[in-house]
């Protein structure tokens, strides 16, 4: 469905590694340039008139385990909660992008990308495991998924990137807002659970924050995590024997 080889900032191969294996300089520059030209393609204007105009969402997780990568996509019917469809892709790898906060799309996007690829369809949105404009530089892994395919996205994440924020009251859907320096909203910290610690959830694109918001709460059940995000990291690890 979507050709990946013809989609650009998806591949790594022009970036360069010292013989430590870090990531050179000018690599490094070369991923801040890709971020910083994509920032101002991030719509913060929502497709959806309200979110029961919403029937699907898939989430993608990416599980890194010595020399292969295990990349899962749950697709699940909204607001029912039921898995529509499950797919799981190993691939053999000989190095990886590194992890380095701010970067997670360079680590992950190809692989993520490449199984979005095999779907029968793509649901409404998508929700990632990741930040969305709550990032530095305001293109996060959520972000830059939805620009690349022109999809809704949000970003959801249990650690702060980027921005600061107060503690929200101990009652679910209780949030506080993140704002970067200059007092601009970047997201929220939103209480899924009473007594659990709350999560961080950001505009990915083409949705607005208060939709976002109502998605993740229809889509958290027993745990803090979306429901999406849980089960998509189970079959992602090998959890889900169903696959």
């Amino acid at each position: 469905m979507v050709n990946n080889h013809h989609l650009p900032h998806t591949k790594n191969q022009n970036l360069k590694f010292n013989q430590n294996g870090n990531l050179s300089l000018d690599s490094f520059e070369q991923c801040i340039q890709i971020q910083n030209s994509l920032k101002d393609k991030v719509s913060l204007r929502s497709v959806f008139s309200n979110i029961s105009d919403i029937t699907s969402i898939g989430c993608v997780s990416v599980f890194f385990k010595d020399n292969t990568v295990q990349t899962a996509v749950v697709i699940l019917d909204f607001p029912e909660l039921k898995v529509k469809e499950r797919i799981k892709v190993t691939k053999k790898v000989k190095r990886v992008f590194p992890y380095i906060p701010g970067l997670l799309f360079f680590r992950e996007g190809e692989f993520i990308l490449n199984a979005i690829d095999k779907i029968k369809a793509l649901p409404s949105l998508f929700i990632f495991n990741a930040s969305g404009i709550c990032h530095p530089r305001r293109v996060g892994l959520a972000s830059h998924i939805g620009v690349i395919l022109n999809i809704p996205t949000i970003g959801v994440t249990k650690s702060l990137l980027y921005g600061n924020y107060e503690e929200p009251l101990n009652i679910k859907g209780v949030y506080t807002f993140l704002k970067n320096k200059e007092g601009e909203i970047l997201g929220v910290a939103l209480r899924t659970k009473k007594d659990r610690k709350h999560i961080f959830v950001s505009i990915g694109n083409k949705i607005d924050l208060a939709q976002s918001i109502d998605v993740v709460l229809k889509c958290t059940k027993d745990f803090r995590l979306p429901e999406p995000i849980r089960l998509a990291v189970q079959v992602a690890k090998g959890i889900d024997h169903r696959l």
